[in-house]
């Protein structure tokens, strides 16, 4: 595997991890808040308790920060290409 993909996918789990962490930390906030069990303010995250417009916010959020990452990579590995390709010419120059 190349080093972009493993970033990709590194990228995708760091991602994934701070969506868990924030979700973690708003249960937690919450039980202070309102004072209710943990259980109590995990449930209220779910898709009944919340609507749909909510989940779909989230996977707006992630898809878009997902894609964004990806084309960023892909004109990195561009970008890197064309600095390789110039290095290249400049080395094979006769000189006068």
């Amino acid at each position: 595997m190349n080093v972009e993909t493993e970033l990709f996918k590194m990228t995708t789990v760091g991602v994934l991890a701070a969506l868990l962490l924030a979700s973690l930390l708003i249960a937690l906030l919450d039980m202070g808040v309102y004072k209710e069990s943990f259980g109590a303010a995990l449930g209220k995250q779910g898709l009944n308790y919340n609507g749909f417009q909510t989940y779909l916010l989230l996977a707006a959020a992630l898809g878009l920060s997902l894609f964004r990452d990806w084309r960023s990579t892909r004109r990195a590995r561009r970008h890197k290409r064309q600095r390789s390709a110039r290095k290249e010419t400049r080395g094979n120059r006769t000189k006068p």
